[in-house]
């Protein structure tokens, strides 16, 4: 993860809070933080679902095409 923050790319983890991996993004946000890597954390519900992924994109081509 270090090495990609100083490369400058853009790494994109999206959870929902009723998907089943939700317990490891607080253990998570604190590796990315202890490591001095910046991150933007957005909390959705519903999981995968197809609204989530379409606010995700939006969000994303904001950062990538800014």
């Amino acid at each position: 993860m270090k090495a990609r923050t100083k490369a400058g790319g853009l790494t994109f983890y999206a959870v929902g809070k009723e998907y089943i991996v939700i317990p490891m993004a607080p253990p998570f946000r604190q590796i990315l933080a202890d490591s001095g890597i910046k991150y933007t954390d957005i909390e959705s519900v519903c999981g995968h679902a197809w609204i989530n992924g379409r606010a995700h994109l939006e969000q994303t081509a904001r950062l990538l095409f800014n």
